[in-house]
């Protein structure tokens, strides 16, 4: 309706009374991405021992960058099919390591990682997906928390495709903050406040260049605003990382039937639009404590 200040306040009401209810974090994330971006280096410099299997293509990146957009882009290619956001690979890792903490991921996890048979999590991840993806050649894996799970998908499955959606530092915290994750998924809790939201984002932003570094060309960043901005060269460019020959109908992703479950399922329905672009400024003057830890770090927002 355009009445931003009213929405901003129910939201910012809203929100703060959810965190009240919040049991306190148990995790450190700073901590955490600390132990991942170790975790990156560390496993790169380790032999190739995973699956050489080229099925699999994960998108991931922050949640509301535009990882259903991508997906839809890419399940609407005659080769590939779309499993949804999979809990499988992380569950893999858990089980294999046995680690004594109740979380799926943490620090003791990430810092055992070294242990893994990479081979065997490959095997028994693609073995996991299969009554979904069937005998189709490729497969998308969307669960945007993946992002932490870089290092270990590149070591377990060393031909899958890696995709990693960038998005405006500031729209991204904002779309974050905006949206009601599911309220028993603890690695949400950061989006109940735009200060951790923030945070959040910076620590993601410094694990992804660790990636970058220590990958290379095996991690394939873009920018949610390049796809609306220009679909066709984007496209392109994404189905030649994937190696896929080039199809049209990868334009018209708005009439992709299949069934989508995500916070994205009204929108995939339209064609490309770039009103979410820049949304951030309609709520300025809200996004102050935003704008001073990207300064403080680094960030670069427009």
């Amino acid at each position: 309706l355009g009445n931003y200040e009213q929405a901003m306040q129910q939201l910012l009401a809203g929100k703060a009374l959810k965190l009240e209810q919040l049991q306190p974090q148990q995790q450190d994330n700073k901590a955490l991405f600390s132990a991942l971006g170790q975790a990156s280096t560390r496993l790169a410099r380790l032999p190739v021992t995973g699956c050489d299997s080229p099925e699999p293509i994960f998108i991931v990146g922050m949640p509301r960058t535009g990882t259903t957009l991508v997906e839809r882009i890419l399940s609407s290619h005659s080769q590939v099919v779309s499993a949804g956001e999979l809990a499988n690979f992380s569950t893999l890792v858990k089980q294999q390591l046995g680690t004594a903490s109740r979380w799926v991921l943490d620090v003791e996890t990430i810092e055992q990682a070294d242990k893994l048979d990479f081979e065997k999590l490959g095997r028994d991840y693609l073995e996991s997906t299969r009554h979904l993806t069937g005998n189709s050649a490729h497969f998308i894996d969307k669960m945007p928390l993946n992002f932490m799970y870089i290092p270990l998908i590149a070591k377990a499955l060393p031909r899958a495709k890696i995709i990693c959606l960038r998005r405006n530092p500031m729209d991204t915290v904002l779309s974050n903050f905006r949206q009601l994750f599911a309220t028993s998924f603890t690695y949400y809790n950061y989006a109940y406040s735009l200060k951790d939201s923030a945070e959040f984002y910076v620590a993601f932003d410094a694990l992804i260049a660790q990636c970058e570094q220590d990958l290379g060309t095996r991690l394939y960043s873009i920018a949610y605003e390049s796809v609306v901005a220009d679909a066709e060269a984007q496209t392109r460019q994404l189905l030649q990382y994937c190696e896929l020959p080039w199809e049209p109908q990868c334009l018209a992703f708005q009439e992709n039937t299949a069934p989508v479950a995500t916070a994205s399922a009204v929108q995939v329905r339209e064609k490309l639009y770039q009103r979410a672009v820049h949304r951030w400024k309609h709520y300025e003057p809200w996004l102050g404590a935003v704008k001073d830890i990207f300064n403080a770090n680094h960030i670069v927002f427009e």
